[in-house]
C-alpha cells in the first residue's frame, strides 16, 4: 500500500496513516489504550464513577464534575473549573497518564471508559501524570479528586508524612490552578512521589528500603555521581532560609579533595553573615564534638572571641606554645590556680609589674637570685609584721657602693644571737652607736673596748680613768674589794 489511509467519523475525529513522511497521526478529544496490566489516557479528566446523584436523586454538592451525555445513553463525568457550566465553550480539565500494574492475569481490562459496567480490576504499581493528577483507582477516597501532595505540616516540622489531599478552594485560592500537580510520578503500593506542581515546587517522598535490598534496610536513595553537582538554592519569602535540612539518623562524610588550581583543599565554605552550631548531647565516647587535625591550623577572629566552657578544660601540647597579644590581657581565677614549669621559667617585663594579693606563700626548693640592672627595690608594709626564718644557712649583703640605712620611726631594733657573735666593722670609717636618751653596754662577762686610744666624754682629763691622785688608788672595785688599774689610753672627763 503506497498511499494514506484516514479513518473518521463526523466529528472530525481521526487516524491518519500518511505515507509521504511515514507518519500516524492521530486527532480526537480524548484517547485511551489499554493493554495488559497498562492503560493510557490522554484528553479530558474523566471519572465515569463519580457520583453526583444521591439515592433520592438530589444532585450532590461537587462543583468540580459535570456529566456529558453521549449518544449511546451514556454520561459521561467531566472534571471542570471551578464554577464552570458545561456549555459549548467550556474548559475542561486534562490529563496525560498511564497506569502500570507489575503483574496482571492476562485479560482484557473492563473499566467505565470502555463498558458499561464500570467494573475495574486495576491495580497499578505506578502512575505517571501530566497536567493534572487526578485519583483514578476507586479503592480509595481519592478517586475522581483533584489532588496536591502534602510532605510537611508547616515550616517547623521536622518529621513529616505523606498524604494526596484534594485540591480547594483556600481563601479565594484555587489550590488547582496554584498547587495542583503538573507533573507526578507517583508508586502507590508505597507512596513514593515525585513531582511538580503549577508554581514549579518540587516534592519527593521516597520509601526505605528493606533487608532485601543489597545496601540494608532503611536506605532511601543511592546516587552514583561520576561528575561534578551544582546547586543554587533561592530563599523561602518568611525567613530568607534557603535549605532546610533534617535527618533521623547521623551523617557520614567521606570528602576528596580539589586539585591544586583549588589549593587541594576538601572543603571550602564562605557565609555571609555568622553561623551557629548547636550541639546537645555526647557520643559514645563521651565527646560531644571531636576534630582530629592531621595537619596545621589557622584560626583567624576579625571581631571578638568568647568562649564559655562550664566544665574542665584539658590541653595537651607536645611542641612550644607562642602568644603575643598586641593589646591587654586580663585574667580572673575564682577559684585555685596552680602552674608547675620543669625546666627554666622566664618572665620579661619591660615597664612595670604589679601584683595584689591576698596572702602571698612562696616555696623556693634549690635557691633565689635577684637581679636589678637599674633602679630601686622598694618594700612598704602598710600593716603587720616582716619575718625571715633561716633554717640553716647565712645571710650575707655586699653593698659595692652606696649605703644602709634603716629607719624606724616608732619602735625598738633588736639583734639576738643565742649562740655566736655580734660583729659590726669598717674597714675605712667610723662605726659609731649613737643614743640621745642613753648607751648601754651590758656583758654577764667582761666588756672590751680595744682601741689604740680609747675617749670617753668630750674633754678628758689627764690621768688615767679611775686612778685617783697620782700614786694613790682610791677607786676599787665592789666585788672584789681591790682597787682598779689605771689606764694611760682611755680617758675620761667628769
Amino acid at each position: 500500500m503506497n498511499r494514506d489511509v484516514q479513518l473518521k467519523d463526523g466529528f472530525r475525529d481521526s487516524i491518519l496513516i500518511r505515507s509521504s513522511d511515514q507518519s500516524i497521526i492521530m486527532t480526537s478529544l480524548n484517547n485511551f489504550m489499554f493493554n495488559n496490566g497498562v492503560s493510557l489516557s490522554s484528553g479530558s479528566v474523566i471519572r465515569n464513577k463519580i457520583s453526583i446523584f444521591d439515592a433520592e436523586g438530589n444532585r450532590i454538592p461537587n462543583q468540580l464534575a459535570r456529566e456529558i451525555s453521549l449518544p449511546d445513553g451514556r454520561d459521561n463525568i467531566h472534571l471542570v473549573p471551578f464554577g464552570e457550566r458545561v456549555e459549548e465553550n467550556s474548559m475542561f480539565y486534562t490529563e496525560y497518564r498511564i497506569d502500570v500494574d507489575d503483574i496482571s492475569p492476562g485479560v482484557l481490562e473492563t473499566n467505565d471508559i470502555n463498558s458499561q459496567t464500570i467494573l475495574s480490576d486495576k491495580d497499578p504499581i505506578v502512575s505517571f501524570v501530566l497536567g493534572n493528577y487526578v485519583g483514578s483507582v476507586d479503592t480509595n477516597n481519592r478517586y475522581g479528586k483533584i489532588l496536591h501532595p502534602v510532605l510537611f505540616s508547616s515550616s517547623i516540622d521536622y518529621d513529616g508524612q505523606f498524604n494526596m489531599i484534594e485540591c480547594v478552594q483556600n481563601k479565594g485560592v484555587d489550590e488547582v490552578e496554584k498547587i495542583g500537580m503538573a507533573y507526578a510520578v507517583h508508586l502507590l503500593k508505597n507512596d513514593s512521589f515525585m513531582g511538580f506542581d503549577k508554581e514549579g515546587h518540587f516534592y519527593l517522598n521516597m520509601n526505605a528500603s528493606t533487608s532485601a535490598n543489597p545496601m540494608g534496610a532503611g536506605r532511601s536513595m543511592s546516587v552514583l555521581g561520576t561528575g561534578n553537582l551544582k546547586e543554587v538554592w533561592g530563599q523561602s519569602a518568611d525567613d530568607g532560609n534557603s535549605w532546610d535540612y533534617a535527618t533521623k539518623g547521623g551523617i557520614k562524610w567521606n570528602v576528596g579533595q580539589h586539585n591544586a588550581r583549588a589549593k587541594n583543599r576538601s572543603i571550602d565554605i564562605r557565609t555571609s553573615s555568622g553561623i551557629k552550631i548547636e550541639v546537645r548531647n555526647n557520643d559514645d565516647e563521651g565527646y560531644a564534638k571531636q576534630e582530629l587535625l592531621y595537619g596545621n591550623q589557622r584560626i583567624s577572629v576579625g571581631g571578638n572571641e568568647s568562649i564559655e566552657v562550664y566544665g574542665n578544660s584539658d590541653s595537651t601540647y607536645t611542641g612550644s606554645i607562642h602568644e603575643q597579644i598586641l593589646g591587654a590581657a586580663s585574667y580572673d581565677y575564682h577559684t585555685n590556680k596552680t602552674e608547675t614549669c620543669t625546666e627554666v621559667y622566664t618572665q620579661t617585663v619591660v615597664k612595670e609589674m604589679q601584683g595584689n594579693f591576698g596572702l602571698q606563700k612562696e616555696k623556693i626548693l634549690k635557691g633565689q637570685e635577684l637581679t636589678i640592672a637599674l633602679g630601686n627595690k622598694t618594700e612598704t608594709l602598710l600593716k603587720g609584721s616582716k619575718k625571715t626564718t633561716l633554717l640553716a644557712g647565712n645571710i650575707e649583703e655586699t653593698i659595692v657602693a652606696g649605703n644602709r640605712k634603716v629607719n624606724i620611726v616608732a619602735g625598738k631594733y633588736t639583734v639576738s644571737v643565742k649562740a655566736g657573735n655580734i660583729e659590726i666593722g669598717t674597714l675605712t670609717g667610723q662605726a659609731k652607736v649613737n643614743g640621745n636618751l642613753g648607751v648601754v653596754l651590758q656583758s654577764l662577762v667582761k666588756a672590751d673596748i680595744k682601741a689604740l686610744k680609747v675617749n670617753i666624754g668630750s674633754v678628758p682629763l689627764r690621768g688615767g680613768v679611775l686612778t685617783g691622785l697620782p700614786g694613790i688608788p682610791n677607786a676599787f672595785c665592789h666585788v672584789t674589794g681591790l682597787p682598779f688599774s689605771g689606764s694611760n689610753t682611755v680617758k675620761a672627763s667628769i
